[in-house]
């Protein structure tokens, strides 16, 4: 089954974002297999920049404005070259609740400030828009401690892009990374409710001022592992685990920003499994998913080649432990070595060629005859 492409539909709103759901099935099927995702509805909300009325407020005197009851943030300075004059700037979180710039040489000082903001965390100071200068990516949250926006400072402008949807209270877990192609990372971010369940996988992209989100019912929890080139597509693409309430997980989730898909796999098995590396296993574009699971009968690994959109698993008696990942053979693809310790067994696996196969060590390729 084919992944499912989703129609994008801009909608114009200031300050506050108002976002859809993509709502992603993932039901789980005896064997490995390939779902694609049921789409009720999704869109993309663009906010228009905030311009602060006087960016460059004077700082001297901070007492004055020190909030009761404020808690100093953890303290935070990136050096990085803000708005496009050749200059490196500072960039650290002052007095509380504010982002200060400074340019090094010149020791000009730039002040960003809002008043929902009760303080304020740096995430990162990184290429959001693709236009020379980099961006500021802040965390604000509200005086009773709710999620106020997660803003991006363009110095270069000195105005601030807010983004927030309906139901964010939290984020938990920021990443910062180019899954397009397209010049400017994007922001992912996992939010949650006032009730602390998750909300949604959203993903920021700054340079048009859109927002997609991402859930499912099902989804309890969910873990971005890596983002990394699976499909040997243009654009990399976000692979995160999703775990039910029991911390089992669900499906290994497969998003492809470029062609705004959602892909799913998944597989009774592994509810007691992750993702456990990545990996070339077949000399072909994109890297592999190696997913390591037990059970009451025994474990395994399956390797998912989001390429080809297939998936292949190799079963064990008993617990097992990875040892070693390389090429052993001199053609493409890397070999996975396994350890059953039980037996004291060293299993080859060549998934290039769907085999496994018994050798002395990780160390060589010396055979010892039979099949795991």
């Amino acid at each position: 089954m084919q992944p499912l492409g989703l129609p994008i539909r801009s909608v114009a709103w200031c300050m506050v974002l108002c976002l859809s759901f993509i709502q992603a099935a993932c039901t789980q099927d005896p064997q490995s297999s390939l779902e694609s995702p049921a789409v009720t509805a999704i869109s993309s909300a663009s906010t228009n920049d905030a311009t602060l009325p006087n960016p460059r407020t004077d700082t001297n005197d901070l007492t004055d404005l020190l909030v009761a009851n404020q808690t100093p943030p953890a303290f935070s300075l990136f050096i990085g070259e803000t708005n496009d004059d050749g200059l490196q700037e500072e960039i650290s979180i002052c007095e509380f609740n504010k982002i200060c710039v400074t340019t090094l040489d010149t020791r000009d000082k730039r002040v960003y400030q809002h008043s929902a903001w009760h303080n304020v965390e740096l995430i990162a100071v990184q290429d959001t828009d693709g236009e020379p200068g980099l961006e500021i990516v802040v965390l604000a949250h509200t005086h009773e401690g709710l999620l106020a926006c997660v803003c991006v400072v363009h110095d270069k402008t000195t105005s601030i892009a807010f983004y927030r949807g309906l139901g964010w209270s939290s984020v938990d877990g920021t990443t910062l990374a180019n899954t397009d192609a397209i010049d400017g990372d994007e922001v992912l971010v996992q939010v949650k409710t006032e009730e602390g369940t998750l909300r949604c996988l959203c993903l920021i992209r700054d340079r048009d001022r859109t927002v997609r989100e991402y859930a499912d019912q099902s989804w309890a929890t969910i873990q971005i592992k890596e983002v990394v080139d699976t499909d040997g597509a243009l654009g990399k693409e976000v692979i995160f685990e999703s775990r039910d309430a029991n911390d089992q997980l669900i499906c290994v989730c497969i998003l492809r920003d470029r062609e705004n898909e959602l892909t799913t796999y998944s597989d009774s098995r592994w509810r007691m499994g992750e993702i456990h590396l990545f990996a070339d296993t077949d000399g072909q574009p994109g890297l592999e998913i190696v997913v390591a699971f037990r059970n009451g009968t025994g474990s395994g690994i399956t390797i998912i080649h989001d390429v080809s959109q297939t998936s292949k698993t190799y079963l064990f008696e008993e617990e097992h432990t990875i040892q070693q990942v390389r090429n052993y053979d001199r053609f493409s693809g890397d070999e996975i070595c396994v350890l059953l310790p039980s037996r004291e067994k060293f299993v080859l696996i060549t998934d290039r060629e769907e085999v496994e196969e018994a050798i002395d060590s990780c160390g060589d390729i010396g055979k010892s005859g039979g099949r795991a």
